[in-house]
């Protein structure tokens, strides 16, 4: 994993307690919505608000479905990076 890699995992560590109220150091990469009773429907909606904010970017409906774990997460976060912000 390159170092922007581990950015953007630690971006989406922090973005994910954030929404859950965890501690990140309880989080992996493979964390999700299927394996973090905190992580409900209102998390995941707080995680795709801090998405559109951090990326500058609205969530397509499709990416909503996709974007359920931390790795998913920061794949998104890594692919906004590498790609400028419309407007």
């Amino acid at each position: 994993m390159s170092a922007a890699d581990g950015s953007q995992i630690d971006r989406a560590l922090t973005l994910v307690a954030r929404a859950t109220g965890l501690d990140p150091a309880s989080l992996s990469p493979v964390s999700g919505i299927d394996t973090l009773p905190e992580w409900d429907s209102i998390a995941h909606i707080n995680i795709i608000m801090a998405l559109e904010e951090t990326s500058g970017r609205q969530v397509g409906v499709n990416e909503i479905a996709e974007l359920v774990t931390v790795e998913a997460i920061a794949a998104y976060l890594a692919k906004s990076a590498a790609k400028p912000a419309a407007g």
